[in-house]
């Protein structure tokens, strides 16, 4: 947006949920005063290369005071759209990116409740369409893009290590990588050599076993996907699976879970190979058979690195502006 000379800035708050905010001059000058100090500084420029003319906003809160008036406005969550969605005409066109159903931060009944709000809906999967169309709202697709200069392949598939194994780590439990880790564990025990790598914005602690590597904040996720023959994503809920399509992007063998936000897109045993959530056996075994087969290996880290292949953020963008 910043690039095609949009005047663009993200809004941070402090508090999310109104019932969390807290009134009174005291917490309000402690808020002043981290600002000031910089303070866990919650800006995307910490941690991601943003265009310089993308301007950021740490807020108190969402309450619209304290944003500017505008030609568009998005929420990006169900808390935002809470916000959002009584917003003034001051705050112009309002849309609502939903990117999950996000019921690990809220209830089933309020986050439904936020889809019926004033807002135009886009979606990133076809099955969150279809849960926005259920209550009786319309609804836009836009899939997420691909960022392909930053993504790609470097090492030729059939040159790389088949024992390499790469895989996201995160502690909510949605993500399924105490999953991952037992099916690891029993992978290992057919395939003692098994060379594994995980990554993280979080520190290493006492749940990695000590055999597998473990990255923090990689700076070069590229090189880890391309190091890698084998990408494992146990997750118990996506949106739409942004690592995995990464991977595939640089051409890894993907093995996901039957969730709905991983079969938007992609055929099972052609571009990737699906497995049972929540069950750590399923996973293991078929570690073991992309291992052991090379050539089906191969065959799905080429199509399925074709595939992603149509995700671009200039596709994403230019739906985008249509929309608005």
């Amino acid at each position: 947006m910043a690039e095609d000379s949009n005047d663009v800035c993200i809004y941070y708050p402090k508090r999310l949920k109104p019932e969390k905010i807290r009134k009174g001059v005291f917490f309000k000058f402690v808020f002043e005063i981290t600002k000031y100090l910089k303070i866990k500084y919650p800006f995307a420029r910490r941690w991601f290369n943003l265009d310089e003319k993308v301007k950021e906003n740490f807020i108190y809160t969402l309450e619209e005071k304290y944003i500017r008036d505008s030609d568009v406005t998005i929420a990006t969550s169900w808390e935002t759209a809470e916000w959002v969605g009584h917003y003034s005409k001051n705050k112009g066109k309002k849309l609502y990116l939903i990117q999950g159903y996000e019921t690990w931060s809220g209830t089933k009944e309020r986050v439904i409740e936020t889809l019926k709000l004033p807002l135009q809906k886009i979606a990133i999967a076809n099955w969150l369409q279809e849960l926005v169309t259920e209550v009786g709202e319309e609804c836009t697709i836009i899939r997420n893009g691909l960022d392909h200069i930053t993504f790609g392949i470097d090492v030729r598939i059939e040159d790389r290590n088949p024992l390499k194994i790469s895989m996201m780590y995160h502690k909510l439990e949605l993500k399924g990588s105490i999953i991952g880790i037992e099916a690891l564990k029993i992978a290992k025990k057919t395939i003692p050599n098994l060379d594994v790598d995980f990554f993280s914005v979080l520190k290493r602690n006492e749940n990695i076993p000590d055999w597998i590597n473990f990255h923090t904040k990689p700076k070069n996720l590229r090189k880890l996907y391309n190091d890698s023959s084998i990408f494992i994503t146990p997750s118990l809920a996506e949106g739409w699976g942004l690592p995995r399509a990464e991977a595939m992007l640089c051409g890894c063998a993907t093995i996901i879970t039957d969730i709905k936000g991983h079969s938007d897109y992609g055929a099972n045993g052609q571009d990737y190979l699906m497995v049972n959530p929540n069950d750590a056996d399923d996973l293991a075994q078929s570690i073991i058979k992309l291992v052991n087969d090379h050539e089906l290996r191969y065959k799905i880290s080429k199509s399925g690195s074709e595939l992603v292949k149509k995700f671009t953020w200039e596709n994403s963008y230019d739906q985008l502006k249509k929309l608005f």
